[in-house]
């Protein structure tokens, strides 16, 4: 059994891509795991989690509220720092860096205006998450378990990409795969994917 992790930066494509990943018979991907559950998974040649880049803001937020909640529960508070979002980033990626990876991308500049429109950050923050992605990427250059994919690749050339995922991953292609956007309970018929 291997194991997978797909990253990269939020709104940059990482949910869609588990989505088409996961239509596979011998792969299972679950999204945004902080628990390790894949690991639970039986039966399947590939198991894997996708798991974002966090913003920094939000997981400024959202320290604050664990700190808050459980500064009286030491042992309470150990548990939840180590499953915290945050954490579980740089974790994640650590315990994967034996196992495969894929990172996809998306234009700087696409990625920070979708953040922009979907969530309450403003310019400054979305720069830094996206520059924050950027650089994790570039570290994870060093190693030949990543795959490295964007955005643009992805949706251009589906079924080619998908067709290298597959043997980056050891697995017998399946065209199945290319029906995951309609499977997918976030961004469901979402039109980057449907376009030829």
């Amino acid at each position: 059994m291997k194991k997978l992790l797909i990253t990269g930066c939020h709104r940059s494509l990482t949910t869609i891509l588990a989505s088409v990943i996961s239509r596979h018979k011998d792969i299972s991907v679950l999204v945004d795991d902080y628990y390790d559950s894949y690991k639970r998974i039986l039966s399947k040649k590939v198991v894997g989690v996708k798991m974002p880049i966090p913003s920094i803001l939000w997981n400024k937020k959202r320290s604050m509220l664990y700190i808050f909640l459980f500064r009286k529960f030491y042992f309470i508070q150990k548990i939840f720092s180590y499953r915290h979002y945050r954490g579980r980033c740089n974790y994640c990626i650590t315990d994967f860096l034996n196992d495969k990876i894929i990172f996809i991308s998306r234009d700087k500049y696409e990625n920070i205006n979708s953040i922009l429109r979907h969530t309450k950050q403003i310019r400054d923050q979305a720069e830094k998450d996206v520059m924050l992605a950027e650089k994790i990427r570039d570290k994870l250059m060093q190693y030949n378990n990543v795959y490295f994919t964007t955005a643009y690749e992805f949706t251009a050339r589906k079924e080619a990409t998908c067709k290298e995922i597959c043997e980056f991953l050891g697995v017998e292609y399946d065209p199945n795969m290319l029906l995951g956007y309609q499977n997918n309970p976030v961004y469901k018929n979402d039109r980057i994917l449907i376009k030829h």
